[in-house]
């Protein structure tokens, strides 16, 4: 009797615990709502804790949530595969708010490396996607938000425990113009696509208080970032942008900063279309490179604030003004710095000027922050009539003897008095 009783107060207690239930792929279709899919051929419930993972089907498999208006609620998910990649998608003929609720405690969702949840939901209404507590997107994990409904609630869930730095937030969506979750927010990295709409997309955020990716920024073509921001938009790694792509630093009238700790790789543009007069700043702490045919446009400022310095791996033009704090310009012939016509530059001193050619184009007078090694030599540039905005002056500073390129011959009307033999500005 006393052992009667004891499997009797033990079986509702396992009741509510729920039960680990494990994709094994057996009905060959892929859909969750397939009982054959799962081990014990049952299906997974309000109380369950769900994995999908390579313990049954070792190849690449997608799951596909049910469509119609019908939500899924379990206790946590994990997606962890092992050599391959799995895919949850909740369609966009979902119409159920949310179409998957995820209510555990901790972790509730967890995303490894190869694992991609993508949120399609057809509904009207929420997010389509509903987490109680932490969503944790591991490094190689990624989370594509393919729906028009709202992403905040998503967002605040998201994990900033270590191992999550580069793990994978991507906007989808098959809308023209979106609203993205920026003010105070942290992710991993974001990427903005244009694929499921097929066309331009252009993703809008701002606020108060900074947003920080801990990760890449990746633009993608067709798709447009507009900031609003008033507080700093920090990016921990690069910032990429493709071919088509565009960045609008400040839309608004706030003079925002655009905080870069890793690579500049630009094919796209980095503009701004508002009053602000926003500032892009390289603050890394080793050498950071500046890569791509794209441009920069509009009034915005490039700060050099790296002592480890920036190597040009292609040539770039500046429209408004360069901005010198900490760090030299690494600079070639083939990878040539331009400022534009009534640019300016600011603040170089010994600690951080061009250490290569700089190109000046207009006919502004103008100091040529140049140098080389521990050497800050400028030479200044005086416009005299008939100067032209379409003037260019090129000028490198070169330590080494003139004399033996030159010669010691000098005309005596220039007052010279002599020629040097340790350096000369080309």
């Amino acid at each position: 009797m006393k052992k009667y009783l004891l499997i009797g107060l033990a079986m509702p207690f396992l009741a509510a615990r729920g039960a680990v239930i494990t994709w094994d792929g057996e009905g060959a279709d892929g859909l969750w709502n397939n009982s054959i899919n799962w081990t014990g051929n049952v299906l997974p419930s309000p109380g369950d804790d769900v994995i999908l993972d390579n313990s049954f089907v070792v190849t690449n498999y997608t799951v596909v949530l049910p469509g119609g208006n019908t939500s899924v609620t379990i206790r946590t998910l994990v997606i962890n595969p092992h050599g391959a990649s799995i895919t949850l998608l909740l369609p966009a003929t979902n119409t159920a708010d949310p179409g998957l609720f995820i209510s555990g405690a901790g972790d509730a969702l967890i995303l490894n490396t190869a694992a991609v949840l993508k949120n399609a939901s057809g509904a009207t209404t929420g997010s389509g996607v509903n987490i109680t507590n932490t969503f944790r997107i591991n490094n190689g994990g990624q989370y594509i938000h393919s729906t028009g409904r709202a992403n905040a609630s998503i967002v605040n869930q998201l994990s900033t425990a270590a191992g999550t730095e580069t793990g994978i937030f991507e906007y989808d969506v098959p809308v023209a113009g979106y609203t993205i979750s920026l003010t105070g927010r942290t992710y991993g990295s974001m990427v903005l696509s244009a694929v499921t709409r097929g066309s331009n997309v252009s993703y809008t955020g701002n606020g108060s208080t900074p947003v920080k990716i801990r990760g890449e920024l990746k633009i993608n073509s067709q798709a447009t970032l507009n900031s609003g921001m008033s507080a700093d938009f920090i990016v921990q790694k690069n910032l990429l942008l493709a071919t088509g792509a565009v960045f609008n630093c400040q839309n608004g009238i706030n003079n925002n900063l655009v905080k870069i700790a890793g690579d500049l790789l630009l094919q796209g543009t980095i503009t701004k279309t508002g009053a602000g007069l926003p500032i892009l700043e390289l603050n890394g702490s080793i050498n950071q490179h500046i890569n791509g045919m794209g441009a920069i446009t509009g009034n915005i400022t490039l700060r050099i604030n790296n002592p480890a310095g920036i190597s040009m791996d292609s040539p770039l033009r500046l429209p408004y003004n360069l901005n010198l704090v900490n760090g030299k310009i690494i600079t070639s012939n083939a990878n040539l710095l331009t400022l534009a016509d009534n640019a300016v530059c600011s603040g170089a001193t010994v600690n951080s000027f061009i250490e290569g050619p700089l190109k000046k184009e207009g006919d502004d007078d103008f100091t040529f922050p140049v140098g080389k090694g521990q050497i800050y030599a400028p030479v200044k540039l005086v416009a005299t009539s008939p100067a032209s905005v379409a003037d260019q002056f090129t000028v490198e500073y070169i330590r080494n003897n003139p004399q033996s390129s030159f010669g010691i011959n000098y005309p005596s009307a220039e007052n010279i008095n002599h020629i040097s033999y340790v350096e000369y500005w080309d």
